[in-house]
Protein backbone atom coordinates (compact mmCIF):
# COMPACT_ATOMS: atom_id res chain seq x y z
CA UNK A 1 0.00 0.00 0.00
CA UNK A 2 2.49 1.94 0.68
CA UNK A 3 4.60 1.70 -2.52
CA UNK A 4 1.79 2.93 -4.32
CA UNK A 5 1.07 5.88 -2.12
CA UNK A 6 4.27 7.05 -3.44
CA UNK A 7 4.05 6.15 -7.00
CA UNK A 8 0.94 8.12 -7.01
CA UNK A 9 2.67 11.12 -4.70
CA UNK A 10 5.34 10.98 -7.46
CA UNK A 11 2.78 11.32 -10.62
CA UNK A 12 1.03 14.19 -8.92
CA UNK A 13 4.40 16.12 -8.46
CA UNK A 14 5.15 15.23 -12.03
CA UNK A 15 1.59 16.23 -13.01
CA UNK A 16 1.62 19.86 -10.99
CA UNK A 17 5.56 20.54 -12.52
CA UNK A 18 4.19 20.50 -15.87
CA UNK A 19 1.14 22.39 -15.64
CA UNK A 20 1.81 25.96 -17.23
CA UNK A 21 0.54 29.13 -16.21
CA UNK A 22 -1.02 31.67 -18.66
CA UNK A 23 -2.88 35.46 -18.45
CA UNK A 24 -5.68 35.87 -20.17
CA UNK A 25 -5.60 39.49 -22.04
CA UNK A 26 -7.68 42.55 -19.80
CA UNK A 27 -10.95 43.02 -21.03
CA UNK A 28 -11.65 45.33 -24.03
CA UNK A 29 -13.69 47.81 -21.19
CA UNK A 30 -10.71 48.37 -19.18
CA UNK A 31 -8.83 50.27 -22.09
CA UNK A 32 -12.25 52.92 -22.50
CA UNK A 33 -11.19 56.22 -20.79
CA UNK A 34 -12.80 56.52 -17.46
CA UNK A 35 -15.20 53.92 -17.96
CA UNK A 36 -15.28 53.74 -13.88
CA UNK A 37 -17.43 56.57 -14.45
CA UNK A 38 -19.74 54.39 -16.70
CA UNK A 39 -20.68 51.57 -14.98
CA UNK A 40 -22.50 50.03 -11.97
CA UNK A 41 -22.16 47.09 -9.49
CA UNK A 42 -24.53 44.29 -9.15
CA UNK A 43 -24.18 41.55 -6.03
CA UNK A 44 -25.17 37.98 -6.44
CA UNK A 45 -25.16 35.92 -3.39
CA UNK A 46 -21.52 36.87 -2.04
CA UNK A 47 -20.14 38.69 -5.03
CA UNK A 48 -20.34 41.59 -7.02
CA UNK A 49 -19.97 42.25 -10.49
CA UNK A 50 -19.55 45.23 -13.11
CA UNK A 51 -22.87 45.96 -14.99
CA UNK A 52 -24.11 48.80 -17.53
CA UNK A 53 -26.81 50.28 -16.25
CA UNK A 54 -29.56 51.10 -18.32
CA UNK A 55 -29.27 55.02 -18.64
CA UNK A 56 -25.87 56.65 -19.07
CA UNK A 57 -24.65 58.17 -15.66
CA UNK A 58 -24.29 62.02 -15.67
CA UNK A 59 -20.25 61.91 -14.86
CA UNK A 60 -19.99 59.35 -18.05
CA UNK A 61 -19.08 61.08 -21.29
CA UNK A 62 -20.72 60.21 -24.49
CA UNK A 63 -17.67 58.89 -26.53
CA UNK A 64 -17.38 56.19 -23.34
CA UNK A 65 -20.90 55.32 -23.30
CA UNK A 66 -20.86 55.00 -27.17
CA UNK A 67 -17.58 52.68 -26.88
CA UNK A 68 -18.94 50.57 -23.84
CA UNK A 69 -21.99 49.98 -25.58
CA UNK A 70 -20.42 48.99 -29.05
CA UNK A 71 -18.65 46.51 -27.36
CA UNK A 72 -19.65 42.72 -28.53
CA UNK A 73 -19.67 38.95 -27.76
CA UNK A 74 -17.46 38.03 -25.26
CA UNK A 75 -16.28 41.60 -24.48
CA UNK A 76 -19.79 42.89 -23.80
CA UNK A 77 -19.95 44.07 -20.05
CA UNK A 78 -23.81 42.58 -19.09
CA UNK A 79 -26.55 45.24 -18.50
CA UNK A 80 -27.46 45.73 -14.57
CA UNK A 81 -30.71 43.81 -13.74
CA UNK A 82 -33.61 45.91 -13.54
CA UNK A 83 -34.85 47.03 -9.72
CA UNK A 84 -38.16 45.49 -9.08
Amino acid sequence: MRINFIKWSAFAVALMSSVSVFALPAPKYLEIKDVQKCLSETTKDTATFVCVPSKKPTQCSSSSWKKLKSLKGEQKVPACPSAK
